[in-house]
């Protein structure tokens, strides 16, 4: 029983803090937002939608592969869609969707070809690892 009451007191602290922390701006701010508050919400969101752009084509390849065309038709439609409809939800649904669909029916990797490396052995491949070998790894552990 001991363990259930934990966890409700876990969830309970978990809770509050998050109400404190949704409800702390209108109790700060209940006169007048500051002006650095307004710039920063008007800032941000752009800040961050440009950034999760650069995380999604990071791994793009103009020199391989499809050279990045699935991903450049994507981000026209989701700008065409957004600029006609200014709906946010449809736009991305909308680019995701033509990603898919350019993906699994137009760029279709052939059979036979070469697979892709995962990410871990294309950052280490031909890297030998510095340090002492494993024997060597373990006397040194085996001395504490």
């Amino acid at each position: 029983m001991p363990d259930n009451r934990h966890a409700l007191l876990l969830v309970a602290v978990i809770a509050a803090v998050t109400a404190a922390i949704r409800f702390l701006p209108f109790l700060l701010f209940q006169k007048k937002t500051p002006r650095a508050v307004l710039y920063l919400g008007s800032v941000l969101p752009n800040a961050i939608m440009g950034m999760l752009v650069v995380y999604c084509l990071r791994h793009v390849s103009l020199s391989g592969g499809s050279h990045g065309i699935p991903e450049a038709a994507a981000i026209l439609v989701v700008w065409l869609l957004h600029r006609w409809k200014h709906n946010t939800l449809l736009s991305i649904l909308a680019g995701t969707a033509a990603y898919m669909l350019l993906v699994q029916f137009l760029f279709r990797r052939q059979k036979g070809a070469p697979q892709k490396a995962n990410f871990a052995a294309r950052l280490f491949a031909g890297h030998r690892w510095s340090g002492p070998e494993p024997q060597q790894r373990r006397k040194n552990l085996e001395k504490f």
